[in-house]
């Protein structure tokens, strides 16, 4: 009517609001990453990949993920998203002259397109790099790291290490 006054279902009103902010806004994020670790990754036989032993921390602002401290980061979310994962490795190797890979592997298998390679000329060298990557994941999918020596059995340590994993919504 014309009273000027306006009624409303405030309850109704909050409801929508945050089901669409949810909605719309939520991009699931979910993180893990070690600091001064000093496990040893003990690589049994040249290229075998191996997953890194650390002790994992997740990220406690992590979204729609679970992490766990062996170093899996599972995606809780019930909507199927396209994810940037990015990865970040610092490590050292026992043997000199060692051609070390990294990997990011989802549900157990690795991910195309995320393979690196890095040379360590002498055991004290500290090699590091990055990964970046992007896939698909659905609820229940779940994201590792692994390495392996190219030259045979080695013993890795991970001193540093991120793993993180951001949904990007598409149109």
């Amino acid at each position: 009517n014309n009273s000027g006054i306006l009624d409303v279902n405030e309850t109704k009103l909050n409801s929508t609001i945050n089901s669409s902010i949810t909605a719309k806004t939520l991009f699931p994020m979910g993180e893990l990453y070690t600091e001064n670790n000093s496990l040893i990754t003990v690589v049994s036989a040249g290229n075998t990949w191996t997953m890194i032993n650390a002790s994992w921390v997740g990220n406690p602002q992590s979204m729609l993920f679970l992490n766990y401290s062996n170093g899996t980061l599972t995606y809780n979310g019930t909507e199927t998203m396209f994810f940037h994962i990015a990865f970040t490795i610092s490590l050292t190797s026992n043997q000199n002259n060692r051609n070390i890979r990294a990997s990011i592997y989802k549900n157990g298998v690795i991910l195309p397109g995320s393979q690196i390679q890095q040379k360590l000329a002498t055991g004290a060298d500290v090699g590091s790099t990055a990964i970046h990557v992007a896939t698909s994941l659905s609820q229940g999918d779940y994201l590792n790291a692994y390495i392996l020596d190219e030259g045979g059995s080695s013993q890795l340590t991970v001193s540093y290490a991120n793993m993180f994993a951001m949904g990007m919504r598409m149109g």
